[in-house]
């Protein structure tokens, strides 16, 4: 599992670097570990040079257990009993109709495809949902959220629907991207959100 894992947080910064490469300031939501564990669910299938190209972007050994490191992975995330609802879904469509079944988290997506993402010369479709609901360990006041300027870039500012919340919280500097790192934690601090905060004068670009 931690071959996986740290497979995974190499694959994370990558596919974050291609999906900001043509608009570095646009806002992306992903989550890796929904792509990954997809993609290696392909893999598992794939040979030849289809095989290696893969295991190659997603930073797996095809001589390592690649399906028991997910299942552990996965498993771990899932576990029953804890302060967050964590659930994801992975399945491939192969047939020629795509009737997409509505399973687990699936169902509450409303459109799971649009209309014109498939057609007749559509063979395979891959489908990951994924689905979190937590509450923070130092919830915000919802009273104290007021509009303030968004800085988001050095020429860019946006005035945005702003939380604000006085307390102690794990703050770090990383380097390597010359920024604050802060850590909030979800209710039982098994999960927990990182903001990244660039030094004034640097984007993260």
């Amino acid at each position: 599992m931690d071959t996986v894992s740290e497979a995974n947080g190499t694959f994370a910064i990558h596919l974050l670097k291609m999906l900001c490469e043509n608009n570095p300031s646009k806002n992306v939501c992903y989550s890796p570990v929904s792509i990954s564990s997809a993609l290696a669910m392909v893999l598992l299938g794939a040979k030849g040079d289809t095989a290696v190209q893969m295991s190659q972007a997603l930073g797996l050994n095809m001589e390592k257990d690649i399906h028991q490191g997910f299942q552990g992975l996965l498993s771990n995330l899932n576990k029953p009993n804890r302060k967050y609802s964590l659930r994801m879904a992975n399945r491939l469509f192969a047939e020629n109709t795509f009737e997409f079944l509505p399973v687990s988290c699936i169902r509450k997506i409303p459109e799971l495809l649009s209309s014109d993402s498939v057609d007749s010369e559509t063979r395979l479709v891959l489908v990951n949902a994924l689905y979190f609901k937590g509450r923070w360990q130092k919830e915000f006041d919802k009273e104290r959220t007021r509009e303030m300027l968004f800085k988001i870039n050095q020429k860019e500012e946006r005035p945005v629907q702003m939380m604000y919340q006085e307390d102690r919280f794990s703050l770090a500097y990383v380097d390597e991207v010359q920024a604050q790192l802060l850590v909030m934690p979800y209710e039982g601090s098994e999960l927990s959100l990182m903001i990244l905060l660039p030094v004034h004068g640097v984007d993260l670009s």
